[in-house]
């Protein structure tokens, strides 16, 4: 497969020699989490990742945007990230991603899915009830019905809804879909701002006051803003849900307060500090797969203030991997702050 080049956007496998290098080009340190591994790129700078969990297995694998780091899951498995990346282009809905490439990115774009090598490497190795039948009349309902990329999917049909005139007649479709999203998973923001917009146009606002408030704990680089025109005044707050919440007092948790602090230039410094310190507190209790998380957060939550602090982070995400016994998480870890330090220095 990794000498292979398909016809989807996803065409560029990086091979497994390329990954152990000391330096890999395809890891993009402080950008990319350090917790990915970049599996597919499209020579645009974008990649298909594995997402590396706390039990040392690839978890899910996302589509990793470089213009600003933002990512979206497209599937529990490498084949269904690549069938999805197939099919992607062919679905309803508007063509647009977070950035719009000068040129259509799939190298072979006029070529059916009969001769993607990628592809036929992909549905052999999906399990037997999901190997589809992939044509073109009925590509959608055989995608979104086998639960394939199932997050990916609906985001799709939702902006389909959204970019239709009768758009409005259809909000109960997209409230059920995305609220398919959330029972699934809490960490996405894009699937509580939509879920929030269509409660605020139902005139629910406690509803969509709820929602909100669930993606102020969401990461911005799950947000999906430009897709879904999803716009703020960032001096009003450093995330859209915290924007869209009427109020938030000095009764509400610290870390909301955070979000809306008076002074916007010293917003992500402050919730930098606030995630080093949670996961230093947390390290110096024994909890160092809580550290990790919180760490995490340090640099890939709302962003770091610069590039200098990426060095800290990454390297304490490292240490506390190891201690907590997630080896690759240490070693993926290892591996970006070495990529780190060649192309920045010891900041």
């Amino acid at each position: 497969m990794w000498e292979q080049v398909g016809a989807g956007e996803f065409h560029a496998p990086i091979s497994p020699q390329e990954l152990l290098e000391p330096f890999p080009d395809a890891i993009w340190p402080a950008l990319m989490r350090c917790d990915l591994i970049p599996i597919i790129g499209n020579n645009a700078g974008d990649y298909i990742c594995a997402v590396v969990d706390a039990d040392n297995r690839d978890a899910e694998y996302i589509h990793w945007f470089h213009g600003g780091g933002d990512w979206i899951p497209w599937g529990k498995s490498l084949p269904e990230a690549l069938v999805f990346d197939a099919v992607n282009h062919r679905l309803p809905g508007p063509k647009r991603d977070n950035a719009i490439p000068a040129e259509d990115p799939r190298p072979n774009h006029q070529s059916t899915l009969a001769t993607d090598p990628l592809l036929a490497w992909a549905r052999s190795h999906l399990p037997a009830n999901l190997r589809l039948e992939l044509d073109d009349s009925s590509l959608y309902e055989t995608i979104f019905e086998s639960d394939i990329s199932f997050e990916a999917a609906r985001l799709r049909k939702i902006e389909a809804i959204f970019e239709n005139p009768s758009a409005e007649s259809h909000l109960a479709d997209a409230m059920r879909l995305v609220n398919e999203v959330i029972r699934r998973r809490n960490d996405l923001a894009w699937a509580h701002h939509v879920a929030g917009d269509i409660s605020q146009r139902q005139g629910d606002a406690d509803a969509a006051s709820h929602h909100f408030l669930a993606s102020c704990f969401c990461s911005v680089f799950s947000d999906q803003s430009v897709r879904l025109r999803h716009n703020w005044d960032n001096r009003v707050a450093v995330k859209f849900g915290a924007s869209q919440l009427a109020s938030l007092s000095a009764d509400d948790a610290y870390y909301l307060q955070l979000l809306v602090g008076p002074d916007s230039s010293k917003r992500k410094q402050l919730i930098t500090e606030y995630w080093i310190n949670e996961s230093e507190r947390a390290s110096a209790a024994g909890q160092n797969d809580i550290a990790y998380d919180y760490v995490i957060n340090a640099g890939w939550d709302v962003g770091a203030p610069d590039l200098r602090s990426y060095g800290r982070i990454i390297k304490l995400a490292s240490e506390y991997a190891e201690k907590a016994g997630q080896s690759a998480r240490h070693h993926i870890a290892e591996t970006h702050l070495a990529c780190f330090q060649s192309r920045y220095g010891r900041l």
